[in-house]
């Protein structure tokens, strides 16, 4: 489990964080720009794997920046 500050609940569904939030649209702008980078969309799921960790890190920082 992680002791990150996840931001809270971003809807009114305890189950999506604010950090989560940040991921899934942090994501749709990677997968976006590997789509133009690579000419179609990559399936293999250790690339997948890492869009997805890209995405949190990007949603931490995030986090991070509103705390300043």
């Amino acid at each position: 489990m992680s002791t990150h500050n996840d931001g809270g609940p971003a809807f009114p569904l305890p189950d999506m964080t604010l950090c989560d939030y940040f991921a899934a649209k942090a994501m749709q702008s990677i997968i976006h720009s590997k789509q133009y980078q690579y000419g179609g969309f990559m399936t293999e799921i250790e690339n997948l794997e890492g869009i997805v960790e890209d995405a949190y890190k990007v949603a931490y920082a995030m986090l991070k920046a509103r705390e300043a």
